[in-house]
């Protein structure tokens, strides 16, 4: 954020955000969006990736207000392990707030916990126009934004009861728990698992 509004040093943001909550392509458009920008173009530090995990906790540094996030999506890709971002996670979930990320610690190897698509993912991009990109990037929103579906119908859900919903739920694939994690996400049948009807997409 700059001059007290949001902004894309290029077009990954913009694409991430467009699938969380875009009017045309995202999958909670009706959710609000906090936006850090933490990793510009030429790169940056541990140092700026945890700030910004700390500052969705309280924005506006108030405890008395309820303005930090209940989900968040970090699509950064970085191989290897890297403890540094234990505690911060810890951190989110001890707020009550779901974390997300395309690039998971998960004791002492990395695997996906749950699938989603990413391969030409269309999605919007700076200037108002759209364009498919590919990663897990764009797969980290779309579960994101799944889960921002999820409680917006039932607010009370903690991160155990999301989790297992999503994974009981997903659809399985083949290559083991290191390819294919718990399987593909299922919206529709995590929300069918909860007691949650979802309307039909317009």
């Amino acid at each position: 954020r700059t001059g007290g509004g949001p902004r894309d040093s290029g077009n990954h943001g913009t694409h991430t955000a467009g699938l969380l909550v875009g009017n045309t392509v995202g999958v909670a458009p009706g959710a609000k969006l906090l936006s850090a920008l933490v990793l510009p173009p030429e790169g940056g530090t541990f140092a700026q990736v945890i700030a910004g995990m700390q500052w969705v906790i309280d924005p506006d540094n108030n405890a008395a207000t309820d303005d930090g996030a209940d989900v968040v999506s970090l699509s950064i890709g970085l191989p290897g392990l890297y403890t540094e971002f234990v505690q911060p996670t810890r951190n989110l979930i001890n707020a009550g707030i779901i974390p997300v990320y395309a690039a998971p610690y998960n004791n002492t190897f990395n695997k996906p916990d749950l699938v989603a698509p990413g391969d030409t993912v269309t999605s919007s991009v700076p200037g108002g126009g759209y364009a498919a990109l590919s990663g897990t990037s764009q797969a980290t929103p779309i579960v994101a934004g799944s889960i921002a579906v999820l409680l917006s119908a039932k607010n009370n859900l903690n991160i155990d009861q999301i989790k297992n919903a999503l994974y009981s739920s997903a659809n399985k694939l083949g290559g083991g728990a290191n390819v294919g994690g718990n399987g593909l996400l299922n919206l529709p049948a995590a929300a069918q698992s909860l007691g949650i009807a979802l309307s039909a997409p317009t």
